[in-house]
Formats: structure tokens, sequence, C-alpha cells
């Protein structure tokens, strides 16, 4: 459950992951700090695609070699086959947000927020 949990946190709150550190960004420009964000959602776009690939290898694995959890003896297939999904949902809002900051700039600033 912490694993769904993980993973849908990540797909619901992509635009606003990013830990900024006020020493490095308070001096930039706005528009170099979209840039930069775009670039980091795009980061975040191959992470999610390389998590879908894994767990998909990882569902197809559980289910040819019958892989079950230690103690409940629970199939792993459909909970890799769920992770999967939630990580698609992951890269696609993150390809849906990078691609608004830049055709945009605008981007979540928890600078400007005082979040």
């Amino acid at each position: 459950m912490m694993f769904f949990a993980l993973l849908a946190a990540f797909a619901a709150y992509v635009e606003r992951s990013q830990v900024i550190v006020d020493v490095f960004t308070q001096k930039m420009p706005k528009h170099i700090k979209g840039y930069m964000m775009g670039i980091f959602m795009v980061g975040f776009f191959a992470l999610g695609v390389i998590f879908v690939w894994g767990l998909y290898e990882s569902a197809l694995d559980a289910k040819e070699f019958g892989k079950t959890t230690q103690d409940l003896r629970i199939s792993m297939t459909p909970i890799f086959a769920f992770g999967s999904f939630l990580s698609a949902l992951l890269a696609i809002r993150a390809l849906i947000e990078s691609i608004n900051i830049f055709r945009t700039g605008e981007f979540y600033d928890a600078e400007e927020t005082g979040a």
C-alpha cells in the first residue's frame, strides 16, 4: 500500500515536487527558473517511463515464474501492473507539465507562495 501511495503522490504533485534552495535561485530571473523547471519535468517524464518499463517487466516476470508475496502469498503480478499504471500517470503528468512550462513559462514557484 505504501508503494501505491508513493507513486500516486508522485503523479498527483509532480509540479510541486522540486525542493528549491533559495540561495541558488533567489537572484535568478523567472524565465531561467521556468526553463530549469521544464527540464526537471522532462527528467521526471524520463524517470516515469523507466519506472513503467521496469515494473511492466517485473509484472511479466512475476506472472511467468509465479512470484508471490512472502507472508500472504498474494500474486505480485497485479501489484507490479498497478505500479506500472501509476508510473505511467506520473510520466504523462510530467510531460504535460513540461509542455505547459515551455509553452507558457508559468510554473509553480514555492518561493512566491511562501510554501
